[in-house]
């Protein structure tokens, strides 16, 4: 997977390689599963478009998993998201990403869809007791999108937006 983001361009953020459960020193852990284990912000190649999502070593089937098409879809080949959080701020929002863009927020930029030029954002939102890792576009009218623990992809219109300090 081509790192389409390089640390000058990233507040200091980089994009790590890492497979199979494998989470790199310095990794953002900004997720928390049902079980109280932590997630990683993560994304990963598919469908021609890299797409945020969750990573941990208890995710199944790879250790990455991220939402497309109605589904969690699992990988096993990822990058995972490391740096200082201190360099970032999560911002709330309703609905469509497309009012922080608006205003000129400097969200961090996870990945594409696979036309290339549709920009996906790390996002976050609470679902019961946890804290759950996904994605956020212009184009996701209902907000964010992320893989849940039955493997259907869901949306949620009140979610958190990784941007820049």
């Amino acid at each position: 997977m081509s790192n389409q983001l390089n640390t000058e361009d990233n507040g200091g953020l980089r994009w790590v390689d890492a497979s199979n459960g494998q989470i790199p020193q310095g990794a953002l852990a900004q997720g928390v599963d049902n079980t109280g284990q932590l997630l990683f912000i993560a994304r990963g190649a598919y469908k021609g478009g890299i797409h945020p999502g969750k990573a941990a070593p208890h995710v199944p089937d790879g250790g990455f998993q991220l939402s497309w098409g109605g589904r969690a879809h699992s990988l096993n080949k990822y990058q995972v998201l490391c740096g200082d959080i201190e360099r970032t701020r999560w911002v709330p929002v309703r609905g469509s990403v497309q009012s922080l863009l608006d205003r000129k927020i400097h969200l961090v930029h996870g990945g594409n869809e696979a036309d290339g030029s549709t920009p996906l954002f790390v996002a976050k939102t609470q679902v019961g007791g946890a804290v759950t890792l996904g994605k956020s576009g212009s184009h996701i009218c209902a907000g964010m999108s992320y893989p849940d623990a039955t493997g259907a992809e869901q949306n949620e219109s009140k979610y958190l937006v990784l941007a820049y300090a």
